[in-house]
Formats: C-alpha cells, structure tokens, sequence
C-alpha cells in the first residue's frame, strides 16, 4: 500500500460520518446551568462532570438539584450516596423534598460479603441516564478495598464502562 493510501484510510471528514439519532441529545435540568453543560442546553450524555469544593459550600444540593429536575424532565437518574447515610438523607429530605423521589443506592450498607463491583453492576445495567456519585473519592475508595485494586484501578472501574 502506498505511503498516500495509507494516510487517506487514516483520515476523516467529519461531514461524512453519521451518528444514531438522539445519541447527542442533552438531558434537561431546566436551571441556568443547562448552558454551562452544552450549547444545546443540558446535561449531555456520556459525559462525565466533577464538581469540588470545601465542605458545607453546597455541592450535594446544587447537584441533587440538578438531577431531580433532570428527572421531571424525564431523565432516568441515580444518586449514589457514599457519603449520606439513609437517615442523613430523610432529614436532607425533609428540607428539599424533590430529592426523596430519586433513587438512591447506598453502597457503605452492603453487608460485608457483597462485592460492591458487581452490585452497582446490576444497578448501572437498569439504564440510568444520569448519575451523581457523592463522594466519587469514597465509592472508589469501597471498590478499591473490597477488590484489593489500585486507585488507578478502581478510578478506571467507576469511569470507564
């Protein structure tokens, strides 16, 4: 093959290449925060977003928030609460009632048998369209110590999928 032909079957227009329809759709959270995330406006998907700051500054909230009206808006969403325990969030709830219709997944209760792996396995294979993972720090850290893996490699086991 010649050293032209080589480089044209490494080449691409991108006015060429076609994508499923929807795949770049943006999931809504109807809070000025929607242009921040997109230029169409939302969340968009197989995206991941980080969110850090001192304790008490109201990442839980503004997050929770966020993906609570993604949910009104008919997002499919999680909460992972690696941090809040079930009664922490009642009376987090209490305060901001939208947050009590998420569904949560707790993974500091799994009995000590479980294998945290393959538990938010099952949970990710329902289909979320969005995920909060708070703190990422502890989920990885759970992961990493039930599995005797590296932080690398609990890092890579909760963002690639």
């Amino acid at each position: 093959m010649a050293k032209t032909e080589k480089l044209q079957n490494r080449l691409t227009q991108i006015s060429n290449v076609q994508y499923a329809e929807g795949l770049f759709d943006a999931h809504k959270t109807n809070t000025p925060l929607d242009g921040l995330f997109s230029i169409d406006g939302g969340v968009p998907k197989a995206t991941n977003w980080m969110v850090v700051g001192d304790p008490g500054v109201g990442k839980s909230t503004v997050t929770l928030d966020i993906i609570a009206n993604a949910k009104a808006s008919g997002s499919k969403v999680l909460f992972i609460s690696a941090e809040m325990n079930q009664v922490d969030l009642y009376l987090y709830v209490k305060r901001y009632p939208k947050f009590g219709q998420l569904d949560i997944f707790f993974p500091q209760e799994l009995s000590d048998d479980e294998d945290p792996r393959k538990v938010l396995t099952e949970i990710l294979d329902e289909g979320y369209d969005l995920i909060l993972i708070d703190s990422f720090v502890e989920l990885q850290e759970t992961i990493r110590e039930h599995a005797h893996m590296t932080r690398n490699g609990s890092e890579k086991r909760l963002l690639v999928r």
